[in-house]
């Protein structure tokens, strides 16, 4: 019993550590595309989705759980937590760690952002980074973004991506 507890610990202790390294610098980026201080930066929790074509009722195997928090930093990392994902260290410190982090790269002249995964407790194999962003009052809307399917049975015909600011 003592061993399987020793283990819990390590591996804890290795998520933590994981979680807060610093990630890489963003590589340069051409095309007049900037990185750090992005107007998207800031906590936002996803508050509604658009389907690509109209459907009359999606089933309860389609629809995954609402990203709770999507953290968008200046220094041009972000991190995803799922509702009900996430996970927490014990003891001191207490420590959330996301679902996933990784980098962005903005053009904020022709709203396009890309990201792409570094690290993760769960990282989805159908995450697409690519697409473009727009920002009205405290909604940011992604549109050709997917930030992968957690729990549904396949990828909804989702093509906008809804957040709130918190």
């Amino acid at each position: 019993m003592r061993a399987s507890s020793d283990v819990r610990r390590t591996l804890t202790f290795v998520l933590l550590v994981a979680a807060l390294a610093p990630l890489p610098a963003p590589a340069a980026i051409a095309d007049g595309q900037q990185t750090g201080n992005a107007p998207i930066a800031g906590s936002w929790w996803q508050s509604g989705w658009k389907l690509c074509k109209p459907v009359a009722q999606l089933s309860a195997e389609e629809i995954d759980p609402s990203i709770e928090n999507l953290e968008f930093r200046p220094d041009g990392t972000f991190a995803v937590t799922w509702q009900g994902g996430g996970a927490h260290t014990e003891g001191v410190p207490h420590v959330f760690i996301p679902d996933y982090t990784g980098r962005y790269t903005i053009d904020a002249a022709a709203h396009r952002i890309r990201m792409q995964i570094v690290n993760g407790l769960f990282v989805p194999n159908d995450f697409s980074g690519t697409g473009t962003y727009a920002i009205s009052g405290n909604a940011l809307t992604l549109t050709g973004v997917w930030f992968g399917t957690r729990r549904a049975t396949h990828k909804p015909d989702i093509c906008e991506l809804t957040f709130t600011k918190r």
